[in-house]
């Protein structure tokens, strides 16, 4: 208004998203056989709040194994979080009978 006149006008602000919510992911178990082949799946790790491959806010979950793969028999599909075995000449039972890995999404 100038004091005497008014006019209107409509304001529209749209929110943008920003990547705030972390990924969620959940213990697992599996089980594998001593004699399993290499490619053998193991189990696949999926966002809890999605269960897809993206968090939240729809951004892509990157996954690695950070701990518990010392022999190296376990590998993990960065894009899909599918654990497989990559070196089957150490998955051997009267060695070890479990391996407890430590997974991160990003």
């Amino acid at each position: 208004t100038d004091g005497t006149n008014t006019d209107n006008a409509t304001v529209t602000i749209t929110v943008t998203n920003v990547n705030d919510n972390s990924p969620s992911i959940s213990n697992a178990s599996a089980t594998i056989a001593e004699n399993a082949s290499n490619n053998s799946a193991v189990v696949n790790i999926d966002d809890d709040n999605t269960s897809s491959d993206l968090d939240a806010d729809g951004e892509t979950i990157s996954y690695s194994i950070t701990a518990g793969n010392g022999d190296g028999i376990f590998g993990i599909n960065s894009s899909t979080g599918a654990i497989t075995v990559v070196n089957n000449s150490k998955l051997d039972y009267e060695t070890t009978t479990s391996y407890s890995l430590t997974v991160e999404a990003t």
